[in-house]
């Protein structure tokens, strides 16, 4: 696998654990490991595009700042229902 395979998945993992830190009671656990995993990602992402590509680089840090909020208020919006 290369780094930006691993960067992808990464993130996709970071937010499905943010997802499940809404709906399950954990202590915080799963949200230090969406951290560290949403490090990870974006370590991956600085190794695989910093050098070759620095505007796909910053466009994944984009899509990350966008992306964590969106799903995490999504997820609170549908925390009720459940």
């Amino acid at each position: 696998m290369d780094y930006s395979l691993i960067a992808i998945l990464a993130l996709v993992v970071t937010l499905m654990l943010f997802v499940a830190e809404i709906f399950v009671p954990s202590g915080g656990l799963i949200a230090v490991l969406a951290l560290t995993c949403m490090a990870g990602s974006v370590w991956a992402a600085w190794m695989a595009w910093w050098e070759t590509s620095p505007s796909l680089w910053w466009t994944y840090i984009a899509s990350v700042v966008i992306l964590i909020p969106t799903t995490l208020g999504y997820a609170v919006r549908f925390f009720p229902n459940t």
